[in-house]
């Protein structure tokens, strides 16, 4: 469902579709929050709802999705701490939390996250703290 422009909000329906493997909203309009009801998908290998005008904060059941491997939210409009939660994503390997008005300290649960390839942490806004710990892990 990438790039068609689709908008509005994603729906708390989404929480009904627990075999879900892949999430691909990327490139369109949706203007709302994730919704807690994220955190029902446990079976989620990839998020990518990169390029939307999503809001609000990363909900802390982002961290229930400990299949996920792949986790783009960049080019939103993000705001508040990276949840802690994130730490328990163990499986990740590629993070892409860029270009969003997330504030706060970095987890230091990120450190947790061993299988890691490739994190964009970059144009985040006032995020503070360093990747020490993540690095020497």
């Amino acid at each position: 469902l990438s790039g068609l422009a689709l908008s509005g909000s994603i729906p708390v329906e989404i929480g009904k579709l627990t075999n879900l493997n892949y999430l691909d909203l990327a490139s369109n309009a949706i203007d709302s929050a994730v919704p807690t009801e994220v955190g029902f998908l446990t079976s989620l290998k990839s998020i990518d709802v990169r390029r939307n005008v999503l809001s609000s904060t990363l909900p802390t059941e982002i961290g229930q999705l400990t299949s996920l491997e792949f986790f783009w939210i960049s080019e939103n409009y993000l705001t508040g701490p990276i949840p802690s939660e994130i730490g328990f994503l163990t499986k990740l390997t590629n993070l892409k939390l860029s270009n969003n008005n997330l504030s706060g300290s970095l987890p230091p649960e990120i450190s947790k996250l061993s299988n890691m390839e490739d994190m964009d942490l970059s144009w985040l806004g006032r995020i503070s703290g360093s990747l020490v710990t993540f690095c020497s892990n």
